[in-house]
């Protein structure tokens, strides 16, 4: 089956940039909504906004910002019907880019900030974007067609 509609949390560059590459060029019909904290900045990611017309759509979203995330969700709910996979790619080791080289280096604000990026971030993404996904088409896994739909998770 060709198509879906697919979220990739954290397309600017790396990994997430990649799913979106991937998915692009291998499926035909798919859509891709690529986000990531700066639009603008995402070069690769508006080059393939042009490479692939009506097939990307690239939204701002801040994984450690509330608003930002109720936002995005709104925007997705208004534009699209449903989500058929999520796929969150931003992680970091440390604020500062580099990662803590000793234990001098380890802070609360860092701790919290990377907590908050790396664990809190994809579970609110779960949280916002789960309404669309359940009403998918599993586009993406020809075995979820046949299991049974829920609404609740776990």
């Amino acid at each position: 089956m060709a198509g879906g509609i697919a979220l990739i949390q954290g397309a600017s560059r790396g990994i997430g940039l990649q799913f979106c590459r991937s998915l692009l060029q291998s499926r035909p019909g798919v859509k891709v909504i690529g986000t990531c904290r700066d639009p603008n900045a995402a070069h690769q990611l508006q080059t393939l906004k042009v490479e692939f017309p009506g097939a990307l759509t690239v939204l701002s979203l801040d994984v450690t910002k509330p608003e930002d995330l109720l936002r995005a969700a709104e925007n997705v709910q208004r534009d699209f019907p449903c989500l058929d996979l999520l796929i969150n790619c931003t992680a970091m080791l440390h604020p500062s880019g580099r990662g803590e080289t000793s234990l001098r280096e380890v802070t609360a604000e860092g701790l919290s900030h990377t907590f908050a990026t790396n664990t809190i971030g994809p579970l609110l993404m779960v949280k916002h974007f789960s309404p669309l996904l359940l009403k998918g088409t599993g586009a993406f896994g020809p075995d979820l067609l046949t299991r049974p739909k829920s609404t609740e998770l776990f």
